[in-house]
């Protein structure tokens, strides 16, 4: 994927649906494409696949999407087709996403742990990371048994580490540097 093909086309669609007053909608409408993208292989490989026709991929297109979409996400959607560029399609609604996110002082923010949390403590986390970033959070979890117990948090470009295993590596690498216990 070309990230300056997508970064054009998906300024193209956030200055034109914030001309329009359509941003949540046309937001809405490219987050749940990016997302059906992302999780299905079918649909990523009829996008990439130089052998279907365009006639067939907007079919299938307005099948999935094209009755639920705002008419700017739709028409930009057929200009993308027309163009070649479905295969840009998942660049550019990351890429409006990211803009969209920075427009609406949004940071987004991956809590790792061990189990799942109950919805007050991720409340509770979320809370600090506002009352930390004085942004809005939008928070996706991620269960991950490896990390024993704690919690990592990737706050944009940084990352909060109190896992148990980074715990114990830590200590580990502490004892391996002992420089007191040579005789041993």
């Amino acid at each position: 994927m070309d990230f300056r093909i997508a970064s054009r086309y998906a300024k193209s669609l956030f200055d034109l649906a914030t001309e329009q007053n359509q941003l949540d909608a046309v937001n809405e409408d490219f987050s749940d494409l990016l997302l059906s993208i992302n999780q299905s292989p079918e649909l990523t490989n009829l996008l990439k696949s130089p052998i279907v026709s365009l006639d067939k991929k907007e079919a299938v297109l307005q099948q999935a999407f094209g009755k639920d979409m705002n008419a700017i996400s739709w028409a930009f959607i057929k200009i993308v087709l027309r163009k070649r560029r479905e295969n840009q399609l998942p660049a550019i609604a990351e890429y409006f996403g990211i803009l969209y996110k920075q427009k609406n002082g949004i940071a987004t923010a991956q809590l790792i742990t061990a189990i799942e949390l109950s919805p007050e403590l991720v409340q509770t986390i979320t809370d600090k990371l506002v009352a930390e970033t004085g942004k809005k959070i939008s928070l996706t979890q991620k269960i991950d048994p490896k990390i024993i117990g704690g919690y990592i948090v990737n706050l944009e470009d940084r990352q909060i580490d109190a896992s148990v295993a980074t715990q114990i590596r830590n200590l580990r690498s502490q004892f391996d540097e002992n420089l007191y216990v040579q005789d041993y």
